[in-house]
């Protein structure tokens, strides 16, 4: 067997050279220059301090190393230099008893790295210190023999330590995962694939905590072991998913894939202690998109039909209490309906699910709450039908669900950037219901006022318009003591309707013209009572709780106008009247001036005529539709004159 070959005819040139690299080499071995040698194998070991197989035994690696490479410098000197001679076959027993010693001496080195994630002890930690050094060393060492030429190398030569003591480790770590203990708080009842994933997980935080606290130091720093384990357990991990994916029987299965993807893993790689040494950002994506992909796919359409199913269900428990007649509970008594709060979190813990196990916000989100608009359209269908049947409790259920309503509207509101182009549409069904159940109680409240109104604005108004208001602010106070079951919020919303519409019923009763003012002292004493009347109600619903402030100034500009007798002040207060309220039409300019039958032919048209050509251009009103209040800007739109 041809270990070393050294050839014979080799200049004297050649000679000179491998002398003084075996030297360098023997230098770093050593750690200091060459020392002497004998001309015998057997001085050379009596030298040593101990021997080989000692050495190995105590797991001295380092030691045994040197003295490998002590005999295989003084092997190529006993042939290079004028010495005694070594035969053929003292050559050859001496390289094979070297090829024996070095195999052994990596046999060793490699039992301890396979084991280094087990040791415990004091002497493990140095033994694996050992080993490590050893593999630097026959790295520099390949290094050095790669000047060699390949014929006149030991056929040990190169070792590739690194690449073998990679190599080890990813089978290492490859078979700690794939024989993770499970643990005993694993459910029996569920399948293999979380279970498999747990002990997987838990197997590989275990190991990369051991690598930072026990491994670690037995390494040098450019050597990179930390990063390196983060690697080879980033990679066999994501390999098993991927196999595992193979076999995903279940929505609760992607789910445990996704979740250990974007949650538990970047969690374990989060730890205090493993952020420190580990910089996950190199490692990489866990799964391939291919793989990635389609799970995600399927966990979302499972759970777009879960959220939709949770929702109409939580719908049909409140239709069935309506129909039992038993949907209502009493709260702060206020009436109240948990269908709201129920379908919210439904949503919310959706939307958390989602994005924790997807590892995204938006795209998925979005999808999710594209469902609240199936449920609006069967909620309306829910709520017209309460409307239309006008039972005992139809007071009480929309009550109840104008609370629901309004928290509907301000969590779409809030989450806008979730719904999208849903928005509109929901909050346009959430507007049309919530106006719907405002008109049930408004509604009611008109046609019980229907006989005082009939007394505003008529021929003998002027002269008991006292008597009038007295009896419309004792109508309108007793029935407003009669929404005392809605919730504080709500109240407001309906009182603030309620004043809108009296207000606008008002006007619409002066503009019928059964009055006629025909002189100035009449105008003046009905544009008092109009102020008068426009105060007393603006007082009592702002006491009620109405917001709507603005509504103070509608019948006080009124009174104003029947005041003036200049045709041209006139013209200006209706500018002024068209500029407050942008829906004043000539229709209403008409009828309002119909008030004044002292005015001449002339002069209303030429007030009309001023009026047409200066009122200024409608503002837009894009929003009008998911508005619930009424606003300057379309106060008139309500108020229809024949």
């Amino acid at each position: 067997m041809t270990i070393l070959k050294f050839s014979k005819t080799a200049s004297a040139q050649n000679s000179g050279q491998m002398r003084r690299l075996l030297g360098r080499i023997w230098k770093y071995v050593r750690g200091s220059s060459s020392p002497n040698h004998s001309s015998t194998m057997d001085k050379c070991q009596a030298e040593e301090q101990g021997t080989f197989e000692e050495n190995l035994q105590r797991q001295q690696f380092t030691d045994a190393s040197q003295q490998l490479f002590s005999r295989e410098e003084q092997l190529f000197r006993l042939t290079q230099e004028g010495g005694t001679a070594l035969t053929e076959e003292e050559k050859r027993e001496w390289l094979g008893k070297l090829a024996t010693d070095h195999k052994a001496l990596l046999e060793k080195v490699w039992l301890t790295l396979k084991n280094s994630l087990n040791f415990t002890t004091e002497g493990d930690r140095q033994a694996l210190a050992e080993a490590v050094r050893v593999i630097q060393q026959q790295e520099e060492l390949d290094r050095l023999w790669a000047e060699v030429d390949v014929k006149k190398r030991p056929e040990w030569r190169p070792a590739e330590c690194r690449h073998k003591h990679d190599t080890l480790l990813r089978k290492v770590v490859a078979e700690r995962l794939e024989e993770a203990p499970p643990s005993p708080s694993d459910v029996s009842q569920e399948s293999s694939l979380p279970q498999d994933i747990r002990r997987m997980g838990r197997q590989l935080q275990d190991d990369l905590l051991k690598v930072v606290r026990w491994v670690k130091c037995c390494y040098p720093a450019e050597m990179g072991v930390c990063q390196l384990y983060a690697k080879l357990y980033h990679q066999a991990f994501g390999d098993s998913l991927v196999k595992l994916t193979e076999f995903v029987q279940n929505n609760n299965d992607c789910f445990h894939i996704l979740n250990w993807v974007n949650q538990y893993y970047p969690r374990i790689l989060g730890n205090e202690e493993l952020v420190v040494e580990i910089d996950s950002e190199q490692l990489g994506p866990l799964l391939p998109e291919e793989v990635l992909e389609p799970l995600k796919e399927q966990y979302l359409q499972q759970k777009e039909v879960e959220v939709e199913d949770w929702i109409l269900k939580a719908l049909s428990l409140q239709e069935k209490m309506y129909l039992n007649g038993d949907c209502l509970e009493m709260s702060d008594n206020c009436c109240h309906c948990a269908l709201a709060i129920d379908v919210i979190q439904i949503i919310d813990g959706a939307l958390i699910s989602v994005q924790t196990v997807l590892g995204e916000s938006k795209m998925p989100a979005q999808r999710i709450a594209a469902k609240f608009k199936n449920f609006f359209i069967r909620y309306q269908r829910h709520l017209e039908k309460v409307i239309r049947g006008n039972g005992l409790k139809t007071r009480d259920v929309l009550m109840a669900n104008l609370t629901c309503l309004r928290q509907f509207r301000n969590y779409v509101d809030k989450n806008e950037a979730l719904f999208q182009e849903q928005t509109t549409a929901c909050l346009s069904i959430v507007t049309h219901l919530t106006n719907s159940c405002h008109a049930y109680f408004t509604n009611a409240i008109h046609v019980n006022m229907k006989e005082t109104y009939r007394n505003i604005g008529n021929q003998n108004w002027l002269q008991e318009y006292s008597l009038v208001r007295e009896k419309l602010l004792d109508g309108l106070h007793t029935h407003i003591q009669t929404l005392s079951g809605l919730d504080v919020s709500c109240k407001q919303d309906i009182v603030s309707q309620l004043h809108a519409e009296v207000v606008a019923e008002y006007v619409r009763r002066m503009m019928k013209k059964k009055l006629k003012l025909k002189d100035k002292e009449k105008q003046e004493e009905a544009a008092q009572a109009l102020r008068e009347d426009g105060e007393a109600i603006h007082t009592l619903f702002t006491k009620a709780g109405s917001g709507e402030h603005w509504l103070a100034d509608v019948l006080p500009g009124i009174a104003e106008l029947v005041k003036l007798q200049d045709p041209d002040a006139i013209q200006l207060e209706l500018m002024a009247l068209g500029n407050k309220y942008s829906d004043l039409s000539e229709v209403h300019v008409l009828a309002l001036l119909h008030l004044k039958s002292n005015l001449s032919a002339n002069d209303l048209k030429k007030i009309k005529k001023s009026f047409l050509s200066l009122k200024p251009k409608r503002k837009g009103s894009s929003e009008l539709s998911q508005s619930v209040s009424v606003s300057a800007d379309s106060f008139f739109s309500r108020i229809r004159v024949k």
